[in-house]
């Protein structure tokens, strides 16, 4: 009777066991989170096993992003996804031509891309494509969720020693003009006799005085080749070609290489190898409810306790990304990194860089915000970027004072001189 009655009652609790212990730890029941519960230093540990939206906290952190919340004071307040809005011109140009468009895998060039996303569906990329990694990034070359036909920014920067606090205030300006593939009204191609010019890119620091003009220009092509740019050098009041290898290059004085500005702001066929090895969920901060500006500042980011460069006030989304491992040439500052890029719409929000002896480095995050462009499509900004150098704790924060996207301007006006006048504050266009 004893016996019935113990199987009897092992029978029906065994199910409630199994799902009140995750096996051999003795961890409480997976509780699904509200909205708005924060994740942080003193609750990491416990809140890894329950979920939000279905998805476990744990498996929504990569190790770095656990590093920087327990051990470097970030808090990740929890806040339900939504996607953001693409553009119609976009949604017509992709259905119009991407099954038109192949990519060679020898040379990693695509061919018969005119606009659109060119590798659609591009939530639909399979692991099992040995190319996929290449064609994501093609997809985040074209058509990258910040990049409309042009983009203004005006871009107050922090460096910060994460010890000590603030070290440098200083401004970049980045603005980005489309000569292929626009899909915001007016014509697709704004240079017919290049077939090959894709954009012309201007990012420079104005202030403050004595290194306004740090920066370069340029022209960046669809065939591969390096970029034609130029430099102002102040000293002598000339602008100069520099070598075209600024994506492998610091940025200014800031933490950044040239192509951390977006994450993989380079041509695709200049990585060593591009390795699609996964799909899973992140937390990341898709929707800030505004820009991050002057007069926010220090309401966006904990500029009061070390690190100094740890976002605030904002909530992190659960995120579906395609993982990237990204190999890059032996002349690169960085022997790899790891982007993770939205699926939905080609986005990077979250990467991590390694050195050339293969030892974690630096991480970088977009907190992003969706907008109007001028013309009243929807545009997505990036309303605060932080680049961390774990080893040698220091930080680089830009924000936006500016914001423009899809302003019509004079493109014969935007050259390489545009770097001079940019410097002398008088940059028109």
């Amino acid at each position: 009777m004893v016996k019935k009655s113990f199987g009897g009652l092992f029978r029906a609790i065994t199910p409630i066991a199994v799902l009140m212990y995750v096996a051999g730890s003795g961890a409480a029941l997976a509780e699904e989170l509200a909205e708005g519960t924060v994740i942080n230093a003193g609750n990491l540990a416990s809140m890894e096993s329950h979920t939000f939206e279905g998805q476990k906290i744990g498996d929504m952190l990569p190790e770095s992003m656990k590093m920087w919340v327990r051990d470097h004071g970030l808090v990740i307040p929890l806040q339900k996804s939504r996607d953001i809005t693409i553009p119609d011109g976009l949604k017509a140009a992709t259905a119009k031509y991407a099954g038109t468009v192949t990519l060679d895998p020898a040379t990693k060039l695509i061919s018969n891309w005119v606009a659109g996303t060119p590798f659609a569906p591009h939530s639909e990329m399979s692991l099992d494509d040995p190319m996929a990694g290449y064609k994501l990034a093609w997809n985040f070359f074209t058509t990258a969720a910040f990049r409309s036909d042009s983009v203004q920014t005006e871009a107050p920067t922090l460096l910060i020693d994460g010890v000590k606090g603030i070290e440098q205030s200083q401004k970049l300006i980045n603005y980005q003009l489309l000569f292929k593939g626009r899909t915001s009204g007016g014509p697709v191609d704004l240079a017919p006799d290049d077939a090959e010019l894709f954009k012309k890119q201007l990012i420079i620091v104005t202030e403050p005085y004595d290194i306004a003009g740090l920066g370069s220009f340029s022209e960046r092509y669809l065939d591969g080749r390096q970029d034609n740019a130029w430099a102002y050098v102040k000293s002598v009041r000339r602008t100069r070609r520099i070598s075209g290898n600024v994506w492998a290059d610091p940025l200014a004085n800031t933490d950044l290489m040239g192509d951390d500005n977006g994450m993989m702001d380079a041509h695709p066929a200049w990585y060593k190898d591009i390795q699609l090895v996964g799909r899973r969920y992140i937390l990341n901060p898709g929707h800030t409810g505004s820009l991050v500006t002057h007069d926010n500042l220090a309401e966006r980011f904990d500029l009061e306790n070390p690190p100094f460069w740890n976002p605030i006030a904002i909530g992190y989304e659960p995120k579906e990304v395609y993982v990237l491992e990204i190999t890059n040439p032996d002349t690169h500052p960085y022997s790899r990194k790891t982007v993770y890029m939205d699926t939905y719409r080609p986005h990077c929000g979250y990467s991590e860089m390694y050195d050339r002896k293969g030892d974690f480095w630096r991480t970088s995050l977009f907190t992003m915000n969706e907008m109007e462009a001028v013309n009243g499509d929807p545009a997505y900004a990036v309303s605060g970027f932080v680049v961390a150098d774990w080893q040698k704790m220091h930080g680089t924060v830009i924000h936006l004072d500016r914001f423009s996207a899809n302003a019509v301007y004079n493109p014969d006006k935007f050259n390489e001189r545009s770097i001079e006048r940019a410097a002398k504050g008088q940059l028109q266009f």
